[in-house]
């Protein structure tokens, strides 16, 4: 399973829960917005390499995401 750069960073930062202490909701809320922003990007680029029809390219897309991506 590959790595996006935002997952990358949040295990390097050890930005994990750590014996019950969870992170500030702060942090949380950018993490969330950094991996939606990170996705996007990815389906940009998926998008224009490619080729599918206009009904079929969001199923595709998640199903290519989630199998790449997703735990």
């Amino acid at each position: 399973m590959k790595q996006t750069a935002v997952e990358w960073l949040v295990d390097e930062l050890g930005l994990v829960e750590y014996e019950g202490l969870s992170q500030p909701e702060w942090i949380k809320h950018l993490i969330s917005e950094s991996k939606k922003i990170e996705k996007n990007q990815i389906m940009q680029a998926w998008l224009i390499t490619k080729p599918t029809t206009f009904n079929s390219w969001k199923k595709e897309f998640e199903q290519y995401y989630n199998e790449t991506f997703n735990k």
